[in-house]
């Protein structure tokens, strides 16, 4: 009888996921690339659309990497535009889970990521996007030939901001703020 209320809450549970995802159930191709893409985090505009932090494939000239982007979709999921972060001949990252902030005032948002450039210095970065997911700008920190990885950032009440990581530039693996 208990094996059975168990199958029967475990089921349960697997239809009211199932049913909570009606919103997108897309997949989206960036770029029409088809290559490896993820989304780390989401944020909501101010007139109902969705701004989405994307790791996405890219090649710029001879160097292939993966690029922080932004795909803006409508309420119901539909695309509505899509914009990559211009770095040349850097891999840049959005960063982990839940990275993104809302940047005071309403004019836009932020996410904590990380940059690699060809000398294989990783820097921890912050990137600013308008209200529509436009990049506007970055902020990238470190010292050329060490690693340090951002994985989020956030605006601090003071109108500053933190990125969080890792660092293998000491005897271990360490965090760091």
């Amino acid at each position: 009888m208990v094996l059975r209320s168990i199958i029967v809450v475990v089921a349960g549970c697997q239809l009211l996921l199932a049913s909570g995802q009606t919103t997108f159930k897309r997949r989206y191709d960036m770029f029409g690339q088809q290559l490896g893409q993820s989304a780390t985090a989401i944020e909501l505009t101010s007139d109902a659309a969705y701004v989405v932090f994307v790791n996405s494939a890219w090649q710029d000239s001879l160097y292939y990497s993966p690029v922080a982007t932004t795909l803006v979709l409508e309420a119901q999921g539909d695309t509505i535009a899509m914009h990559r972060v211009e770095q040349l001949f850097h891999a840049s990252s959005t960063g982990w889970a839940n990275g993104s902030f809302p940047l005071q005032g309403g004019v836009g948002f932020g996410v904590g990521g990380s940059n690699l450039a060809q000398d294989d210095t990783q820097r921890p970065v912050l990137y600013f996007f308008d209200a529509t997911g436009q990049p506007t700008s970055f902020i990238e920190y470190g010292v050329a030939g060490e690693e340090w990885i951002g994985r989020q950032g956030k605006q601090t009440p003071d109108g500053g901001f933190v990125i969080c990581g890792e660092t293998s530039s000491t005897a271990s693996l360490s965090a760091f703020c």
